[in-house]
């Protein structure tokens, strides 16, 4: 999709609240609706994560998002590996790719693709995913 629609797809859902374009829900899978084994890969690559093997956590979840490329917490686990190894740029890809599936799925992800759109110095996407995580945040 061309990147001006979907900014523009992306304020305007903003504004007024109605999901357009790449705001809409796709068949999202996670954890409770996985198969045990991909849920068995998701943990073990966590688990690595956390541990600081960031490789082969990487690896596993390629391998599990090769057989299941909609298993949401994946991909925001493997952003979130990216993004901590300072790869700002594939972090975005997959934290967006991850909001494509379900832009509601977890709030915190907008406030990490707006760290990872300022440390590639791109503030004003930065600023347009804080505003919606604080729109989120803070209703009123």
């Amino acid at each position: 999709m061309n990147l001006r629609i979907r900014l523009f797809s992306i304020v305007l859902g903003i504004a007024f609240g109605i999901p357009l374009l790449s705001q809409t829900t796709q068949e999202v899978v996670t954890t409770k609706t996985a198969k045990s084994r991909l849920v068995k890969q998701y943990y073990q690559a966590k688990d690595l994560a956390y541990e600081g093997d960031r490789s082969t956590a990487i690896k596993i979840l390629d391998k599990l998002l090769s057989k299941e490329p909609n298993f949401i917490e994946a991909l925001f686990l493997k952003a979130d590996i990216h993004y901590d190894e300072g790869d700002f740029s594939t972090a975005i890809h997959f934290y967006e790719k991850g909001l494509q599936l379900n832009r509601e799925y977890d709030d915190l992800i907008l406030y990490q693709l707006g760290l990872s759109y300022s440390q590639i110095d791109n503030f004003q996407k930065a600023i347009i995913c804080l505003k919606e995580f604080i729109k989120i945040k803070n209703p009123s």
